[in-house]
C-alpha cells in the first residue's frame, strides 16, 4: 500500500531537492544518519498523527484505532487501511526531504525499511497489556503507560509521539500521571464491529459521533 505514494514522493523530492543534498546525506555516518531518521521521522508522525486527531476527515479512520474499549499488542494492527497508509508515510517524508534515502545513498534502503519495521515493532511494545512502570526508559522512548494514556477516554489528545516522548513534552501534549492507568479506554464515536464496516463506514456521509450521554 505505500509503494505508489512513496514512489510519487520520491519524484517529487528528487524535482526538488538539490542533489546536492543526497551527496552530504550519503556521506555522513549511518549511525548518524539513523538518528537523525528516527528524531525527523517522529517529529513527522507526531504531527500527523495529531492532526488525525484534530482534522474530522482523518478522525474517521483515526477512530477505528482507538475504538477498541481494551487495549492490547494486537490493537497496533486495528487499523484503517487509509489510516495505516498515512501514519506510516509521514514517517518517511522527511527522510526523502533531507536526503536520507536517495539515489545515491547505499544506505538509503536500509534506513527507509528500519524506519518502517522497528516503528511497527514498537508499535506492538506500546500497545502491550504490561503494567511495569518502564521509568528510565520512559525518559528516553515510549512505554506502554505512556501511550495507553493516549487511548484513554478522557483525557484526549495527549501522547501522540511513536518513540520520543520529550516531543509531547515539547509541544505541551505529555500526560503521563506516576503508577496510575486508565480506567476506561476507546472513543464516544460510533465505530463498527464488523470488520466490512470499519472499512466502507469512513467513506460515508452517515459517519456520525455519538454524544457522550448516548454511549
Amino acid at each position: 500500500m505505500l509503494a505508489v505514494p512513496v514512489a510519487v514522493l520520491a519524484l517529487a523530492v528528487h524535482r526538488l531537492v538539490p542533489f546536492r543534498v543526497y551527496t552530504l546525506a550519503a556521506g555522513a555516518p549511518f549511525w548518524v544518519k539513523a538518528c537523525a531518521g528516527l528524531v525527523l521521522g517522529d517529529i513527522a508522525y507526531y504531527w500527523a498523527h495529531r492532526w488525525m486527531h484534530t482534522v474530522p476527515l482523518l478522525w474517521r479512520f483515526h477512530a477505528i484505532h482507538h475504538s477498541a474499549p481494551e487495549i492490547d499488542f494486537m490493537v497496533n494492527t486495528r487499523m484503517h487501511p487509509v489510516d495505516m497508509v498515512l501514519s506510516r508515510f509521514s514517517g518517511l517524508i522527511p527522510l526523502y526531504i533531507f536526503g536520507l534515502t536517495g539515489p545515491v545513498d547505499p544506505d538509503a534502503g536500509v534506513l527507509a525499511f528500519g524506519v518502517i519495521i522497528i516503528g511497527k515493532l514498537w508499535g506492538f511494545f506500546v500497545h502491550a497489556n504490561l503494567r511495569g512502570s518502564f521509568r528510565m526508559l520512559g525518559y528516553v522512548l515510549t512505554t506502554p503507560a505512556f501511550h495507553h494514556w493516549h487511548h484513554a477516554l478522557t483525557p484526549a489528545d495527549r501522547n501522540f509521539a511513536s518513540m520520543l516522548p520529550w516531543l509531547d513534552r515539547l509541544f505541551g501534549t505529555y500526560y503521563l500521571p506516576k503508577d496510575v492507568f486508565p480506567e476506561r479506554y476507546g472513543t464516544l464515536d460510533l465505530v463498527s464491529d464488523k470488520f466490512s464496516g470499519q472499512l466502507i463506514s469512513p467513506f460515508l456521509s452517515s459517519w456520525r459521533v455519538v454524544p457522550e450521554n448516548d454511549k
